[in-house]
């Protein structure tokens, strides 16, 4: 009996000396000051417990003034340890939200900054970003550190609208993203006064985009997707098309009309850039075949077509897995339907905003369901399906003579 008595006193006692503060130090106390950002850092961006040396540096620089909270965030994601972890787009984001703002993104806001990252901008500018919040500055204010802000130099950087119309001519005009060195020179052009007509022609006059026959209607298609950001109306399409057949054109001149318009000029604006309207274009587009066509024969191949029930069966295989349904998108259905006619010819993926995949069968009566079922049973192609960053998505079939069928739904975060 006395030594139970002993073993209670013991512990009354250890349980007096933690109240009184004689024990560990509180989680809560441990955390506060510059030391919680350390701790935070370790935790969400390396994924450990740092040793007590490591803690104490960081926490000594930002007490001293030596650095800012921006620039120890910087230290941590820009270290050979966090680039270890290889992140793809969506962990880098996530680890973002949950280093710099200790908190899990919406879809939402998730979705707007992939986007950036998908349209070819730099992890420095999207990390710029989350320092520069007023969310990360409320917490460095409560931590007692200067939160600090952090720029990017490269030019695709700049303006980011701008980008967003050079990512776009790559992608409409070539069929692929630009890469960083290629965005950031079409930027620096445009920073330095450039203007979006000079800009379409640079890609419509490209030894890239001339090494490919297109008939005069699929360009005048390209000029509406390129400048106007939409498909042609019937009766404008015509008459541009019986201009150029005429001789009162040339695809080069249908440049500067395109450039002129009152469309281009808006979207330029929007884009904090010049149109170039009323300036001419030098060059030719020599690889626009602007002759009549031959009617078509009975073995001529037939048009691709939208195959909008594979966003109904995409749609179903997201409701089954707790994800948001994608929504159509005309600028992507556009796409997939000259993706579809060019799988015929090249069956390969080209690079765009979002992911793509692709099919083809030598049954002309395959269904979208079996294409889809297979794109389901398969892991890259269902990783597009269930990816959270995308909400829009296109699809298209094209069917030749012969009986082969290629099929396409491309995804993005854009409309």
């Amino acid at each position: 009996m006395k030594q139970k008595r002993k073993r209670l006193a013991c512990a009354g006692l250890c349980l007096l000396l933690l109240l009184a503060g004689w024990g560990a130090k509180p989680a809560q106390a441990a955390e506060s000051g510059p030391e919680a950002l350390v701790l935070r850092l370790y935790r969400q961006c390396l994924g450990r417990e740092p040793r007590e040396e490591e803690t104490a540096f960081w926490t000594e620089r930002l007490e001293t003034g030596a650095a800012d909270g921006a620039q120890v965030v910087t230290g941590f994601f820009w270290s050979e340890e966090y680039s270890r972890k290889n992140p793809g787009p969506e962990e880098y984001v996530l680890d973002l939200y949950r280093s710099v703002l200790g908190r899990e993104p919406s879809a939402e806001e998730a979705a707007s900054w992939l986007e950036w990252l998908e349209l070819g901008l730099s992890r420095e500018f999207v990390l710029g970003g989350f320092v520069g919040s007023a969310e990360f500055g409320r917490f460095c204010a409560a931590c007692g550190v200067e939160a600090g802000q952090l720029s990017s130099s490269a030019p695709r950087d700049q303006n980011p609208e701008a980008a967003r119309l050079i990512q776009r001519a790559y992608r409409t005009v070539l069929g692929r993203t630009g890469g960083p060195e290629e965005l950031d020179s079409w930027a620096q052009f445009l920073l330095s006064g450039g203007t979006g007509a000079q800009l379409a022609a640079g890609f419509l006059m490209s030894q890239e985009y001339q090494r490919r026959p297109v008939s005069l209607n699929d360009y005048v298609d390209l000029l509406y997707a390129l400048f106007l950001d939409r498909l042609p109306d019937a009766a404008g399409k015509a008459d541009w098309i019986q201009a150029v057949r005429e001789g009162r054109q040339t695809p080069a001149s249908l440049i500067a009309c395109f450039a002129g318009s009152a469309e281009f000029q808006r979207l330029c604006a929007r884009y904090g850039i010049a149109s170039g309207a009323g300036l001419p274009v030098e060059g030719s587009v020599s690889n626009v075949q602007t002759g009549q066509p031959e009617p078509p024969g009975e073995e001529a191949d037939p048009e691709p077509e939208l195959a909008p029930e594979l966003r109904e069966l995409a749609n179903q295989l997201r409701r089954e897995n707790g994800l948001g349904e994608l929504e159509a998108s005309q600028r992507l259905d556009q796409l997939a339907l000259r993706r579809a006619g060019e799988l015929s010819r090249d069956f390969s993926h080209q690079g765009h905003e979002g992911g793509e995949n692709i099919a083809r069968s030598t049954s002309a009566s395959i269904s979208a369901e079996e294409i889809f079922q297979g794109w389901a049973s398969s892991q890259g192609h269902r990783e597009n399906l269930l990816a959270q960053g995308y909400r829009y998505t296109g699809g298209a079939r094209y069917v030749t003579a012969e009986g082969d069928s290629f099929w396409v739904q491309v995804f993005s975060s854009q409309p």
